[in-house]
């Protein structure tokens, strides 16, 4: 089999001569070409062809290793932290102001970050549990606890003076009776007091009448 290959930049290049088929079937015992060299060449080059796109697509999907290994790291953490809980959380369940640390690696520890012993070891699970049953551990629950749901004290405010009055001007009619100015002519004055006799219209006694002049009349 012939072949060509191209050096450089360019794609090497088989060139497979096609079957012979002048061979002549009448005659005994003839041997017929082989076509398998010439389709197994056609079917290497689509091979080939196809693993250098897959080789390209993976250049340029590339892959950061140190990303994936960190997210599997917080992913494993955290399922600890889910397991921990699951197998030791009933044993501070009467503990609920206390603040439990389920990353703290370690099986029989105390995981209480208020408590003086925290994150020391025990021999097993039973003295952990006799441990955060202490009265120690109850009473600092309780320190916690009233600490947690006190109101703090309010701010001081600044006391702020009250306004000072101010002055202003008052006159003396503000303070006195309303009075009615009414020009008596032919009219009387509204609530004015009306004599029974002509004779009392000109004395002075009266003085809510004088004829043909104003006066005041006080009013309602």
């Amino acid at each position: 089999m012939d072949s060509l290959s191209l050096r450089g930049s360019e794609a090497s290049v088989d060139i497979v001569p096609g079957p012979d088929f002048s061979v002549d079937p009448s005659v005994y015992d003839a041997q017929w070409p082989d076509a398998d060299l010439y389709y197994q060449a056609l079917f290497d080059e689509e091979e080939e062809e196809m693993l250098e796109e897959e080789e390209d697509e993976e250049e340029e999907e590339e892959v950061n290793l140190d990303e994936i290994r960190t997210a599997a790291a917080e992913d494993f953490k955290a399922a600890e932290r889910l397991a921990r809980l699951s197998l030791r959380g009933h044993a501070y369940s009467h503990l609920p102001n206390s603040t439990v640390n389920w990353s703290l690696e370690g099986n029989f520890i105390c995981r209480v970050e208020e408590c003086p012993k925290y994150g020391a070891t025990f021999s097993d699970m039973a003295n952990v549990k006799k441990h955060l049953n202490s009265q120690g551990h109850k009473e600092l629950d309780r320190i916690l606890a009233s600490r947690r749901f006190t109101t703090p004290p309010p701010e001081p405010r600044p006391t702020v003076p009250p306004p000072r009055p101010t002055k202003r001007p008052v006159s003396p009619s503000e303070f006195c009776e309303p009075r009615v100015r009414a020009r008596l002519g032919n009219w009387l004055a509204t609530e004015a007091i009306v004599p029974d006799s002509e004779d009392g219209m000109d004395s002075e006694d009266d003085g809510n009448f004088v004829g043909g002049q104003v006066v005041e009349v006080a009013g309602s």
